[in-house]
Formats: C-alpha cells, sequence, structure tokens
C-alpha cells in the first residue's frame, strides 16, 4: 500500500476509489487516443492540485481512480477539480466530444469511498 506522508501538524493519509461517469453513462472512453489523452489531463490536474493519482482505470463509460489528496482538501474539491479541468481540456482537445451535450460531460453526481489500512 501507500506510505503515510508527513504534513504541516500531523501525519498520516487520506485514500479514496472515485469513480467518474459520463453524462448519461455516454460510451464516450471507446477510442484510445481519447482514453490517453483523458489520463494525461487527470494526471496533470492532480500534479496542479497537490494530491497524487496511483491508479487509474478508464473503462468505456466511466473511469476508476485510486488517489490520495492533503488533509487541507476535502474529497468533493478534488472530484470538482477532476471533473471540471477535464471536462474544460478535453473538450478543446475533441471538439467532437461536444455533441454529447453540450453542457455536460460528467454526470452531476459523486461515487467515492475511502481506503483505509490499519496495522496492529
Amino acid at each position: 500500500m501507500t506510505r503515510m506522508q508527513s504534513y504541516s501538524h500531523g501525519f498520516g493519509q487520506s485514500l479514496y476509489h472515485v469513480v467518474l461517469s459520463p453524462y448519461k453513462r455516454f460510451r464516450m472512453f471507446r477510442r484510445s487516443d481519447i482514453r490517453k489523452e483523458l489520463e494525461s489531463i487527470l494526471l496533470e490536474i492532480a500534479d496542479r492540485h497537490g494530491f497524487q493519482i496511483y491508479e487509474m482505470s478508464i473503462e468505456e463509460d466511466h473511469v476508476h481512480i485510486f488517489l490520495s489528496h492533503r488533509p487541507s482538501q476535502s474529497i468533493a474539491e478534488v472530484i470538482q477539480y477532476l471533473k471540471g479541468a477535464s471536462s474544460r481540456e478535453l473538450r478543446e482537445v475533441f471538439p467532437e466530444l461536444k455533441g454529447y451535450d453540450e453542457n455536460h460531460l460528467w454526470s452531476a453526481g459523486k461515487c467515492f469511498r475511502p481506503i483505509g489500512e490499519i496495522t496492529p
């Protein structure tokens, strides 16, 4: 698993499994070039906002992400960064994705769960 991290006033880890679904579960990630670009965009967003993506799996109609974030960030904030910036940046590279829905790339909901590790 991942190692615990030291922060300015604490020591620990905050690990989450996040699932992102496109609006109306469109199968917009069938193409390998779109999947590859999305992976690159998500990793860059994580680097920009100070959290780490350990694993990612991009399926035809959803994305699984295993990540950790700083205690000062909420998981809702992290998901907002991922969905908002990736929608904008992916549509700039692939204008044809606007054809799925003009206003939405991702569904409105969030799916996440914390991943814990207990050692005796």
